[in-house]
């Protein structure tokens, strides 16, 4: 049995007739979640059916097969289950089974409580393909009330000095974070119209959020403002006076980013697992073969191997090994249990 990691085809097991987040359109796919990194307009669709309720906001007349958790389905030689992944609304992980073999692809997950959904828990397999986004020692997150606390000094902070609060993040699954952690702190949230939208979607699913409204001619000066983080390239930023602007995200612990798209504060909110939690997942799931993929794929790798793990990057981060590394991975098909 061998599999295939590329970036425009997906995760694909020989054999086997589906992808799992493909970044082009195949005749079947299994999407994890609904951001668009991870989800193309297949010709059929797996997914959960919060996952199907996302993107039909985005693309209409999909052909689609929504699988509640932990519910298993045959598809042609293998067995397929969508676990809670504990990312955005729907996003799931996926175990395949076929023959003896367990194999098990995370997606974008995380393994802590969020405001929304319970964490991702680890399963027992032999093949282990795991995201590694926030991988890095630096990356450790901090739990829920203490980021409410900050969210709340930042609003408290920007309005005592006769600024208006807005807070940045992504349309889907982040921004819905922020609201939830803001919920009961002010009467109105103002909200960008594509995250009314999503807000919207998450309440048909049955997650409790409070209510938010859009501003017809602009927000109020002082008003407590959530928008997506380009917002200040767009018209909404002239809707705004005296915007303050707060980047909610994991990438705020990475002094090398940048300049967080114009934001005058950061906070490190993250809907994904960070460094300890990443090793944790891939220990407690006692896998025989890890690979890691997106973000710092070679750095968890090594730190998986100093657990004793036997870990290597995904095909498709193995153009960043040196020239003397990457002869041993110079292929794109590997055996599953290769090393």
């Amino acid at each position: 049995m061998r599999l295939r990691l590329t970036q425009a085809a997906g995760f694909e097991v020989e054999g086997l007739p589906f992808c799992i987040d493909a970044g082009r359109i195949q005749p079947l796919g299994i999407i994890t979640h609904a951001h668009t990194d991870h989800a193309s307009r297949h010709e059929s669709i797996v997914c959960t059916p919060e996952t199907a309720l996302l993107l039909g906001e985005r693309w209409k007349r999909l052909t689609v097969r929504a699988i509640p958790y932990k519910q298993t389905i045959k598809l042609e030689g293998a067995r397929v289950t969508l676990l809670p992944a504990g990312h955005i609304l729907g996003s799931a992980m996926v175990l395949i089974e076929t023959g003896d073999t367990r194999i098990l692809f995370t997606g974008d997950f995380n393994t802590r409580s969020s405001p929304l959904h319970a964490p991702a828990e680890p399963v027992h397999c032999d093949v282990l393909v795991i995201e590694s986004t926030f991988s890095r020692p630096e990356f450790v997150f901090p739990d829920v009330e203490r980021n409410r606390q900050m969210m709340r000094a930042f609003v408290d902070a920007a309005r005592a000095s006769g600024y208006t609060p807005v807070l940045t993040g992504y349309a889907v699954g982040k921004a819905q974070q922020i609201v939830k952690l803001l919920a009961g702190y002010h009467e109105t949230i103002w909200v960008h119209p594509k995250i009314d939208a999503f807000c919207d979607i998450y309440r048909r699913a049955g997650i409790d959020l409070p209510e938010t409204r859009v501003p017809a001619a602009g927000a109020p000066s002082g008003g407590l403002v959530v928008m997506p983080p380009n917002f200040t390239r767009t018209e909404w930023r002239q809707r705004i006076s005296r915007p303050r602007v707060c980047f909610c995200s994991g990438w705020a612990l990475d002094r090398g980013r940048g300049s967080f798209h114009r934001s005058d504060q950061i906070i490190p909110l993250s809907d994904h697992a960070d460094a300890r939690g990443l090793v944790e997942f891939a220990q407690a799931t006692c896998a025989g073969k890890v690979y890691t993929m997106h973000g710092s794929a070679l750095e968890l790798a090594e730190i998986l191997r100093g657990e004793g793990i036997d870990a290597q990057p995904a095909p498709d981060h193995w153009q960043a090994l040196r020239a003397a590394e990457a002869v041993q991975y110079s292929v794109q098909t590997l055996d599953l249990f290769d090393s």
